[in-house]
């Protein structure tokens, strides 16, 4: 992401905002009928990661690593001052929670012959968003909004 003279702040409130649109994707998926456990799944573990770079953002004022490990993600945080953080160690349950949903919702659904693995639960899915929604409204609460006067984050 770039944006006005590559600002930290700028570029966390657009990994937040990025994250918000995940979070109501996931939402919409566990509230809607036609929604899938899977997506919702999916969903939940972007809303976690486009958090955590955002809190990358703003704590390290650089750029997060191109990865999806909310592990790798959560321990670039624990050399900021985030570690101190009252949620801190509870973030680290609620990736747990979310960790293994990137890979297992993209790849690791049928075998050679198109047979399903494993079918997410509703339970997995209900799981997923509630993790999502606080590591979501820790990174908000901390991240403030960026004005376009601002200067150099």
């Amino acid at each position: 992401m770039t944006g006005p003279g590559n600002q930290p702040l700028f570029e966390a409130n657009g990994c937040l905002q990025m994250a918000g649109n995940r979070l109501h994707d996931a939402k919409a998926l566990l509230n809607n009928d036609n929604g899938t456990n899977q997506g919702c799944c999916f969903f939940s573990h972007q809303t976690a990661e486009m958090s955590l770079k955002g809190l990358i953002w703003f704590y390290t004022k650089e750029t997060p690593q191109r990865v999806h490990s909310l592990r790798f993600l959560l321990k670039e945080l624990e050399q900021t001052s985030f570690r101190d953080h009252p949620d801190y160690d509870v973030m680290i349950g609620k990736t747990s929670v979310l960790e293994k949903h990137y890979i297992g919702s993209r790849y690791e659904y049928e075998d050679d012959r198109g047979n399903i693995l494993r079918d997410y639960t509703r339970r997995e899915a209900e799981d997923s968003v509630a993790a999502a929604t606080h590591i979501y409204e820790v990174a908000r609460s901390i991240v403030p909004p960026w004005e376009p006067d601002d200067g150099p984050g």
